[in-house]
């Protein structure tokens, strides 16, 4: 016979009664499938030679288990086994500690303990975005376990919080409560950190200076720290050194935690006088334990473009002619302008400059209102966002006369 509602630290006995049997007899008891021996746990006495007592003074959690009698004399045995079961208050088998994971990874946050009847578990976030709220148990058997509200969150049949796919807002302090009715349950907050790979944002767009400006090429990174960033330009690294053109910095913008908020830096490439040589593409590489990521930006050095080409001096007439050119080599700044710029050559009172201006599409003009038989320079000068370009090459030109008309009507006439 064994007493039932039992607690700890009261006193118990497991009676065995022979009802029927020749004397003389022999007991022996057994706990969970091995024979008792020793008084650790408890001792055996007996009230008579027809009975055994397992005698437990004080009740421990290491008494709940099966126990069984065996009784056998000359002629056979017999047994009779029961489970003693003790209301005990729950006891952490694990317990919960603070955790890290990276984003995207399962996560598996520990709270297992043990009691009679068996406890009851709840999860609560109690610091960070929490989604949706506090999750429990419903009293029921665990081992089944439950889903929580959110799809990615589930306990385990150990009382274990397991988070499928881990994100960023997971992050915060967690609290994990046990209770079974019996004392007054277990508690215990933990904090979680999500681990963040790098992530590189850098502005929209190409960025432009003119030649010998200062360039600040700038990349903002986010994901947990300590983060390390290079710079990139065709797949060579970037060396910083002293008395060099390039400088690089960076700044911190927020610290981490169990908040949740990741990480964010600043980080600069500056470029002191810059060269044509300095323009093109490139990359921010942001480097922590738990990945890479980077980021690109095209840098044009702008300056003015050279000088237009094979300027032309055709179709002279005594007041006009005809001026033509080839565009300036490609460069990464169009030509907006063209100036043609032309004067008298010679003369007490120095040159009087003219000039035509025209759209950067244009490739000719004329030159109109010229004096006969006079000599002209010519050049050309092409304009971009930058500034003007040197002159082209100077080309001369020589009007012709123009003849004398009446003269000619008179000599005809005679």
């Amino acid at each position: 016979m064994i007493p039932a509602e039992l607690r700890l630290g009261e006193r118990a006995d497991i009676i065995c009664t022979l009802r029927r049997g020749d004397l003389p007899v022999t007991f022996k008891w057994l706990f969970n499938g091995r024979e008792i021996r020793g008084e650790e746990l408890g001792k055996v006495t007996s009230y008579d030679v027809r009975s055994s007592v397992y005698l437990m003074d004080k009740l421990r959690a290491e008494n709940v288990g099966n126990y069984t009698c065996t009784v056998s004399n000359a002629a056979g045995s017999d047994i009779a086994s029961g489970q003693l079961l003790v209301e005990v208050p729950p006891v952490w088998v694990e317990e919960p500690s603070d955790s890290d994971a990276v984003l995207g990874s399962q996560i598996v946050l520990t709270c297992a303990a043990t009691s009679h009847p068996p406890p009851r578990v709840t999860w609560r976030k109690i610091q960070g975005d929490s989604g949706s709220g506090s999750s429990s148990g419903n009293g029921e058997d665990q081992s089944s376990g439950f889903m929580y509200s959110n799809p990615r969150w589930m306990i385990s049949s150990n009382g274990s919080l397991i988070i499928a796919q881990a994100q960023e807002s997971d992050a915060g302090v967690y609290a994990c409560q046990v209770e079974n009715g019996i004392g007054p349950g277990l508690s215990k907050n933990i904090g979680l950190k999500v681990n963040v790979p790098p992530k590189v944002s850098v502005p929209k767009g190409q960025l432009a200076i003119r030649k010998g400006e200062a360039a600040r090429l700038v990349c903002d990174v986010t994901g947990n720290g300590p983060i390390n960033v290079k710079w990139v330009k065709k797949q060579n690294v970037i060396e910083i050194h002293p008395g060099s053109r390039f400088e690089a910095n960076q700044r911190r913008t927020n610290p981490s935690g169990y908040s949740g908020k990741q990480d964010q830096y600043t980080f600069e490439l500056l470029i002191r006088d810059s060269q044509q040589g300095d323009g093109g593409t490139y990359a921010c590489v942001a480097k922590n334990e738990y990945g890479e990521h980077r980021g690109e930006v095209t840098l044009d050095v702008l300056e003015p473009t050279s000088s237009p080409r094979g300027v032309r001096i055709t179709e002279i007439t005594s007041r006009s002619t005809r001026v033509s050119w080839q565009p300036p080599l490609p460069s990464n700044s169009p030509v907006l302008k063209y100036h043609v710029r032309y004067w008298k050559n010679g003369g007490v009172s120095g040159k009087q400059l003219h000039q035509v201006v025209l759209g950067g599409s244009e490739t000719s003009t004329y030159l109109e209102g010229l004096h006969p038989g006079t000599s002209y320079s010519v050049q050309v000068l092409a304009e971009n966002g930058v500034g003007l370009s040197e002159p082209s090459q100077l080309r001369h030109v020589q009007t012709k006369e123009e003849e004398n008309v009446a003269e000619k009507i008179l000599c005809e006439y005679v």
